[in-house]
């Protein structure tokens, strides 16, 4: 590992650690969006076939 006491190179490499965490946190946060919206999307499938289902025994009694 590389040593300096550069204050300069020190920030830039403490920007860079904190660049790759977000990057990370971001993607995170993006996979789970898409799991969400998917699951949100099974959900509302399901609740719509539930209600045509309905409909079908209300209408044959």
């Amino acid at each position: 590992m590389f040593h300096t006491n550069n204050p300069i190179i020190k920030h830039k490499a403490g920007l860079r650690n904190l660049a790759e965490e977000l990057e990370l946190e971001i993607s995170t946060i993006h996979k789970n969006y898409k799991e969400s919206v998917k699951f949100e999307a099974e959900t509302l499938k399901l609740v719509s076939e539930s209600r045509h289902l309905d409909k079908k025994r209300l209408e044959n009694g």
